[in-house]
């Protein structure tokens, strides 16, 4: 007898995350072009890239555009990955446009860029929605759409300067602070996801499908319900190479009589 695949819902609950169909030519189609504009973009000199570096005007929010990481501890002690990445919200063209940084290849690039954060977002409700059925009262899509979450989901693209060398790790271990992330595209292996009984699923990613695991808002609102999942990156033998590179996408909830500043 045939086994039934799991559902979304049943494979969070048993697994820590799930697999999401995006139909592959579309996704490639979209994700290619990003990439495209952000490897011109990484091409550029630090001083030029350093510009699309924009605070956050939230104590609580993630700094907008391009961002660089080095090994150096930050204060608390912790190692940065060692990385470039950039940081794309619905607002970013307009900042940087207000500082006269945009030329006619960077408008392509953050126009594709909208154009992968939106259909990134579409299906961030989808999982939402899938998400609204194991938790009861709890209406996920609704809690994406609050003016103050629209603000807070971000697209980031990821390059690690590190070459990929078996068994080091690219991304130290951690879990993400939004609601849950989508794990969009990637160029080569290495994500790792812890599941709930404390096992570790070397991830390489399918085509035709992203992949989905929730966050520490996540577990707060839902009161450990649905737990952050724990994961990291790390070389593989078959990662020898390019340096790789990553797309995500992180997607918040707010309520009007719960303040979640994860």
């Amino acid at each position: 007898m045939a086994i039934e695949p799991l559902s979304v819902t049943q494979s969070i609950q048993k697994n820590g995350y799930a697999l999401i169909p995006w139909p592959k030519h579309e996704l490639e189609s979209l994700a290619q072009r990003v990439m495209m504009g952000w490897n011109k973009f990484l091409a550029e000199p630090l001083e030029s890239k350093i510009k699309w570096s924009i605070p956050s005007k939230h104590a609580e929010g993630t700094d907008n555009g391009y961002m660089s990481r080095n090994h150096e501890k930050k204060l608390d002690g912790k190692k940065h990955d060692d990385k470039e990445f950039f940081h794309y919200r619905r607002h970013l063209s307009s900042l940087l446009e207000e500082q006269n940084l945009v030329t006619g290849d960077h408008r392509q690039f953050l126009l594709d860029c909208d154009r992968l954060f939106i259909a990134c977002r579409n299906k961030a409700l989808e999982v939402a929605g899938h998400l609204s059925e194991l938790v009861p009262n709890m209406d996920f899509c609704s809690m994406m759409q609050h003016p103050f979450a629209e603000c807070r989901h971000v697209m980031r693209l990821l390059s690690y300067t590190a070459q990929p060398v078996k068994g080091k790790k690219l991304a130290e271990g951690h879990e993400d602070r939004c609601a849950f992330t989508l794990h969009v595209w990637e160029n080569k292996p290495g994500l790792f996801i812890t599941t709930p009984d404390k096992g570790v699923v070397e991830y390489t990613a399918t085509p035709g499908m992203i992949a989905t695991f929730p966050g520490a808002k996540m577990a707060l609102i839902t009161e450990g319900l649905l737990s952050a999942r724990y994961h990291g990156v790390v070389g593989r033998e078959e990662s020898a190479g390019e340096r790789r590179q990553s797309i995500v996408f992180f997607s918040h909830v707010e309520r009007e009589d719960i303040k979640l500043f994860v």
